[in-house]
């Protein structure tokens, strides 16, 4: 009988074969095992049984059902506010629309003298599609769709116990509209359009809101100024003004400004009018310094508009009071 170990016969050991695999050992079913104690049985060496932890471990399903949980009850609340939110916008276009634009109607009643009936009608039929526009586009809070519904109400009874009203006050709808909501009337998708254009028959905005500005100054007596001169230079500028805020480059927000300044420069020049000249320059210059980012080819309106002859050739000094753009 061959005495070899390992499969070495000469006694050596195999260098790769240095762990040793024995079979598990018999245990006794019958008998009680001590766990995480040796346990030896007759027919092999002890063998190290580990003890099992009786507790639960923690398990992924708990975090998976807290996280669908938490998402559930996110989107209920997401969901409630949206529904909440599109309720209320629901209720003021519908609001706008059935309770507001109708309102203007009223206008048709009452042709102004001097304007074509089909012409009339139809500038009272575009203020009205402007009003859904506006009403419609959750710009306005309900107490301000309610309180133009009163100016819209008042300025109809103006109309009805004035007609010769009727042009400005409508032309006023259009100037607060114009206002609060100019990209509504505007047509993004091109920039030389308006979703809503303004009928014809109306002033336009810088007509109505920004040239009146100037009109202050036409009954000033100055000193050693000749009247005619300085009311063709007043002519002058207000014909430039109108051409600045005709440009479709200009927003209600710049106009609107430009209108405060007018004014500043106007009570400036009340207060003391022996500084007229000097501020009527500076709102000569203002407009002038506007052309290049409104007009492509801003020399030939200035060309249309030549500077006044009483405002001098020079440049007005910015502490003089002139417009600040």
């Amino acid at each position: 009988m061959l005495s070899s170990r390992n499969g070495w016969h000469d006694g050596r050991v195999d260098p790769i074969r240095r762990v040793r695999y024995d079979p598990s050992p018999r245990i006794d079913p019958a008998r009680p095992v001590d766990r995480g104690s040796p346990t030896r049985s007759t027919s092999g060496p002890a063998v190290l049984v580990p003890e099992l932890d009786p507790r639960p471990g923690a398990s992924g399903r708990r975090f998976v059902m807290a996280g669908v949980a938490a998402v559930l009850v996110f989107w209920l609340v997401l969901y409630a506010f949206f529904h909440d939110w599109r309720e209320r916008y629901r209720a003021r276009a519908a609001y706008g629309t059935e309770r507001v634009a109708p309102e203007v109607l009223a206008f048709a009643e009452q042709t102004p003298p001097g304007v074509d009936p089909g012409s009339w009608r139809d500038a009272v039929a575009r203020t009205r599609a402007m009003l859904v526009t506006v009403g419609s586009a959750n710009v306005l809070d309900m107490d301000d769709l309610r309180n133009l519904r009163d100016e819209l109400q008042r300025a109809s009874a103006r109309v009805r116990s004035n007609p010769t009203r009727a042009v400005a006050e409508l032309a006023t709808i259009w100037d607060t509209m114009w206002e609060r909501g100019e990209f509504l009337l505007r047509d993004t998708r091109t920039g030389d359009a308006d979703r809503h254009p303004r009928p014809t028959i109306l002033p336009s905005y810088g007509e109505d809101r920004v040239a009146p500005g100037l009109d202050p100054l036409v009954s000033l007596d100055l000193p050693g100024v000749d009247r005619r001169r300085w009311r063709e230079a007043l002519t002058s500028t207000r014909s430039l003004l109108l051409e600045v805020t005709a440009s479709r480059r200009i927003s209600a927000i710049r106009m609107v400004s430009l209108r405060k300044e007018i004014d500043r420069a106007v009570d400036r020049a009340r207060a003391h009018p022996g500084s007229a000249v000097r501020e009527l320059g500076g709102i000569w210059e203002g407009l002038v310094r506007l052309c290049p980012p409104l007009f492509r080819n801003p020399q030939a309106v200035l060309d249309r508009h030549p500077r006044p002859a009483i405002l001098g050739n020079e440049v007005p000094a910015r502490s003089g009071g002139n417009l600040g753009f």
